[in-house]
Formats: structure tokens, C-alpha cells, sequence
């Protein structure tokens, strides 16, 4: 990341910061909270990508647009190409390809 008109280097000390705390809190999710938890990396291929979104718990907007997000949606995707982008060299510990 480099420095611009609209964010210095402390701006992007703080992002990194909290970008890697985010992937502790994801990391620990999948690998110690999730039953069935664990991380699987994967590389370029076609997949079945199954997505689902639960409602809110929360009143949303108003009355008259409030439910449009009321209900469960499940949905699959197949046949999905995936080209990670990145090549599958070992990354050092601590790390998690946000250079």
C-alpha cells in the first residue's frame, strides 16, 4: 500500500492493523469456535459456491420497506471459476497476503 493525497502512512499502519486482527478473529472462528471449522486452502478451479443470509434481528428501515430483507435466502452457485491470483508459495507465519 502506498501513501496518497487522501491517506498518510499512519492511516495505513491503522488499516493493516486492524485487516489482521480481523483475519485472528476469522482465524479463531473457523479453527476453535466453528463445529465444523477449519481452513482448507484452495486453489484455481471450477466450484459449487453455496451462499445463505439470514435476516436482521432488527427492525429495518420503515414500514413500507422493512421486510424486503425479512426472510432467509439460500442460494447455490455452480460451476463457479475461481482464479486466485496468487501463487501457492508458503506465506511466513503472521502473515496473510495483504502486501
Amino acid at each position: 500500500m502506498q501513501t496518497s493525497d487522501e491517506v498518510d502512512q499512519t492511516q495505513l499502519d491503522l488499516a493493516r492493523q486492524a485487516g489482521d486482527a480481523y483475519q485472528d478473529a476469522l482465524d479463531y472462528m473457523a479453527e476453535e469456535v466453528a463445529h465444523t471449522g477449519g481452513k482448507r486452502e484452495t486453489g484455481d478451479g471450477t466450484y459449487t459456491v453455496d451462499l445463505r443470509v439470514e435476516p436482521p434481528t432488527f427492525d429495518r428501515h420503515d414500514e413500507q420497506n422493512g421486510d424486503r430483507y425479512g426472510e432467509s435466502v439460500a442460494v447455490t452457485f455452480e460451476d463457479v471459476d475461481v482464479e486466485t491470483g496468487q501463487d501457492r508459495r508458503e506465506r511466513p507465519s503472521g502473515t496473510h497476503g495483504s502486501d
